[in-house]
């Protein structure tokens, strides 16, 4: 297994930083003229744009995070009481992500309170 830490963090702290800061979209209008020869005015509302690019930034910045957490409990494996001649790293690797944070952290006490 190749160590993608940095990788996956570098991503997770790029939308982070995007979500925090979102950049500044301008009000665009924008004048067309219809098959019919009259001409229309359309209205980019930059405030909207910037909360939608915000929410996909948002989205992307969890998703990022996510698999640095996933990828991060793969990795401590080598730490628990994981034996490569018995336990099948592939389906590990497919686990869900709260099924990796109960094998390598457990279940109950703090690790039980910090999953929540």
């Amino acid at each position: 297994m190749v160590n993608q830490h940095y990788a996956l963090r570098r991503a997770y702290e790029y939308f982070r930083d995007r979500v925090l800061a979102p950049t500044v979209i301008e009000d665009e209008a924008t004048t067309h003229e219809s098959p019919d020869g009259s001409t229309g005015t359309s209205f980019k509302s930059g405030h909207l744009q910037m909360k939608l690019n915000a929410f996909h930034d948002l989205v992307a910045a969890l998703t990022a995070y996510l698999s640095v957490l996933e990828h991060d409990l793969v990795l401590a494996l080598a730490f628990t009481d994981f034996d490569p001649a018995k336990d099948n790293l592939t389906s590990i690797i497919g686990d869900r992500w709260g099924d990796k944070f109960a094998r390598v952290l457990g279940k109950q006490g703090e690790a039980a309170r910090l999953r929540q």
